[in-house]
């Protein structure tokens, strides 16, 4: 061998010897200082040493290499071109040192761990600090079984009070008493649907009950007669459009027992959103129409605005 040769072999060797020492140095004081294994070589097949070198998520193996994971390094100490393409690929390319990375990484956790403040949607009888409710509370007054000759005197009562209502009509008596239909929607009330004749829908076929529910009143909304449904009744009106609106108090006007009591029975259970059931058809309603301006002056009194039902 030349000698030249054999110098430029000494010296690249000796290259190595002394990159494989630095790294087993800077390798032992990074095992200490993250309690990890210590470096080591290793004889690898065909000759070649490999250095196993733990390399802590702290530590800087290299100036120019930030550490952001714990690597284990693995080294071929017969070519320094190996040892430094190893070394960019296990700790990618070279970067600017960063003295504020642990104090960047302190406070992304305590951005991470801040407790979250958790809301609410505000409810009705939520109070402002002025003392005043957001907004007032609701109640919705409803009418079956008309129109009628009843219909009109409900209509200025409600007038009278700034109220509107929800008047579930049958299709029979909508048929000789259009002009009641536009009336009520002129006052600013509602029109459901109460079915053609008023019949227990539960006890019909589906033909039947379809052809009930056809009344010819431009509606979203229907109420079964006497409240008997049942998932095939709510189904076959769902089929034609319609959704179903029952009540939460029923003031029992039908049985007659005087204003009083039908102002008592309507009240009961009151809370914002009541569906107060009432009748302004299917017989004598002179008492209905004669407790309506108490009960509409006692809601007014709790606080409650008294609505038709919105999307009927």
């Amino acid at each position: 061998m030349a000698p030249h040769a054999r110098h430029r072999r000494t010296t690249a060797a000796a290259g190595v010897a002394t990159l494989v020492a630095g790294l087993l140095v800077v390798g032992a004081q990074a095992s200490r200082a993250a309690d990890v294994a210590a470096p080591a070589l290793r004889q690898a097949p065909y000759g070649v040493t490999e250095l196993l070198l733990p390399v802590p998520a702290t530590t800087s193996t290299a100036p120019g290499w930030d550490v952001r994971a714990p690597r284990l390094l693995s080294l071929a100490a017969g070519d320094p071109a190996r040892v430094a393409a190893a070394l960019e690929r296990t700790l990618g390319p070279p970067r600017a040192s960063t003295p504020n990375l642990t104090r960047r990484r302190a406070a992304e956790r305590a951005r991470r761990t801040k407790p979250v403040e958790r809301t609410r949607a505000p409810r009705e009888t939520d109070r402002p600090r002025t003392g005043r409710r957001v907004g007032p509370r609701v109640a919705y007054l409803t009418f079956d079984d008309g129109p009628s000759a009843y219909t009109p005197q409900v209509l200025r009562i409600l007038t009278r009070h700034g109220a509107t209502a929800t008047f579930f009509v049958l299709g029979a008596n909508a048929q000789e008493r259009p002009a009641a239909l536009r009336a009520i929607r002129r006052q600013g009330s509602a029109v459901g649907n109460h079915t053609w004749g008023h019949p227990l829908l539960t006890r019909l076929p589906d033909r039947a009950v379809r052809r009930q529910l056809h009344i010819d009143v431009p509606t979203s909304c229907f109420r079964p007669p006497y409240g008997g449904t049942n998932r095939r009744v709510v189904r076959l009106a769902r089929k034609q459009g319609l959704r179903q609106v029952l009540w939460t108090a029923d003031s029992r006007d039908w049985e007659k027992p005087g204003r009083r009591a039908i102002r008592r029975k309507a009240l009961r259970d009151l809370h914002p959103g009541s569906i107060i059931l009432m009748h302004d058809g299917g017989g004598d309603r002179s008492q209905t129409v004669a407790a309506l301006p108490g009960l509409l002056k006692t809601l007014a009194e709790r606080g409650y605005a008294v609505r038709a039902l919105p999307g009927c």
